[in-house]
């Protein structure tokens, strides 16, 4: 098993919100897709993503944003309501929007009772809930 890996293995653990996949980066990719002046292509970045991460994601129709779920398929609690593709894919994701590792911390210090929280940064909207039951629904939504 890769480093790689295992550190998508580190996921979520006593009550924290999300994994925060550290230094996770898309392959290949330097340069963030999204500029602050200009509009991400939301789906282009969804069609780079891995099958068993893109099932994790919904573009708006309008492309104005994106939805990750962490339990695409409403799992009912248990051992793994939680998916690891889900977390890969937000790595994918803010490495490609260019958004800042603090807020993949802030899903790390987040629990059920904090209920909706939400974040402005650059150009994008973040707003997300957790709970441990549920996984990880986390808007990211372009406003340019």
């Amino acid at each position: 098993m890769s480093n790689e890996t295992l550190s998508r293995r580190s996921l979520i653990a006593g009550g924290a919100c999300a994994a925060a996949l550290v230094g996770a980066t898309a392959a290949g990719s330097t340069t963030p897709r999204a500029l602050a002046d200009s509009a991400p292509d939301f789906q282009a970045i969804v069609d780079g993503l891995e099958s068993d991460e893109q099932e994790c994601c919904t573009v708006y129709e309008d492309g104005s944003g994106i939805l990750v779920d962490t339990n695409p398929h409403d799992k009912d609690g248990g051992d793994w309501t939680y998916s690891i593709a889900g977390d890969s894919a937000i790595a994918v994701i803010f490495d490609e929007l260019g958004l800042p590792q603090i807020m993949l911390d802030m899903f790390n210090q987040c629990s059920a009772s904090d209920g909706w929280q939400s974040r402005v940064s650059k150009n994008f909207e973040l707003t997300w809930k957790y709970h441990p039951d549920t996984g990880l629904r986390l808007f990211i939504e372009w406003l340019g």
